[in-house]
């Protein structure tokens, strides 16, 4: 191998790049705007367990995988609220209101936001990890994990 390629195959930033650009390809890849209705996806589920953390309820099932997230995403939707960045409403006033769907589409664009910030970062993480250990062809394992 020549030198510029093993340089390649061990370079961080080129693997940071590739994540942070194939991270927001994807993001956009898949129309964040549409509407939840549409294609029923995660987001949803996910959006709707957050809310009801976020209102101060307890959790329906307590023996989903996704717990963390949900408690991570309703932390962020309170980081929102907080910032006045958009008003999160309650479930209870969720259920009230005359624009459920249009509110519930704006709360699923925040949670997929909140994914593609969250899968960056992890994969970012992961990276880092890599460079501590000074793992060889980082760029291979780069590939790996947008795959």
């Amino acid at each position: 191998m020549t030198e510029k390629f093993k340089y390649l195959l061990n370079s961080y930033n080129l693997s940071y790049f590739i994540i942070i650009i194939f991270s927001v390809f994807f993001f956009l890849f898949q129309n964040p705007f549409e509407n939840i209705f549409s294609n029923y996806d995660q987001e949803f589920w996910n959006s709707y367990h957050a809310i009801i953390l976020y209102s101060g309820y307890e959790q329906e099932h307590f023996n989903e995988p996704g717990h963390i997230n949900y408690l991570l995403l309703s932390f962020f939707y309170k980081i929102i609220d907080f910032f006045n960045i958009y008003n999160i409403p309650k479930i209870d006033d969720l259920n009230k209101s005359n624009e459920f769907i249009i509110k519930i589409n704006e709360i699923v664009i925040i949670a997929r936001v909140f994914g593609l910030a969250v899968s960056a970062l992890l994969y970012l993480l992961i990276i880092k990890i890599f460079k501590e250990f000074r793992l060889e062809n980082v760029l291979l394992i780069t590939i790996a994990l947008i795959t």
